[in-house]
């Protein structure tokens, strides 16, 4: 929850663990299917007025599964390749573009991007991007100069 700002309740037609990451990420105390009665949602409601978050066992094993899997994926990545991603992230697409970013020929490039398509379980360059996104990392990319 961000320090005295709004409370947010998460209401979703779907739960999966990338909403559940979202809704935490923006600061949710709680996520809530669009099915639940409304005694079911003013009781969250209360209990976020007054500061208690709700998430249930089940939503917090499904994103810490989740969390799990996609750190795991990111630490295989080498420093060169995350500078790879960087770059691609910024819309450095062409492998002739990101070799001279890198200092380093096409070829080895292509090496970097073959090795990153196969550690995140991605078939191309845009699916790595997304995959970024999905998983909550784009701050992370950046964040690493």
């Amino acid at each position: 929850m961000i320090e005295n700002g709004p409370t947010l309740v998460a209401l979703a037609s779907q739960q999966s663990a990338q909403m559940l990451y979202s809704a935490m990420a923006a600061g949710a105390v709680g996520y809530l299917s669009k099915e639940v009665g409304i005694d079911v949602l003013l009781a969250a409601v209360r209990q976020a007025a007054d500061g208690k978050s709700f998430w249930t066992l089940e939503q917090l094993n499904l994103l810490l599964g989740w969390q799990e899997t996609v750190w795991r994926r990111w630490q295989k990545l080498t420093p060169r390749e995350r500078e790879v991603i960087r770059l691609m992230v910024r819309g450095v697409g062409s492998t002739r573009a990101l070799a001279e970013q890198l200092g380093v020929a096409e070829k080895t490039v292509e090496k970097h991007i073959s090795a990153i398509l196969g550690k995140l379980g991605v078939e191309s360059r845009l699916e790595v991007v997304v995959w970024v996104i999905r998983n909550g990392l784009l701050a992370l990319v950046e964040a690493k100069k």
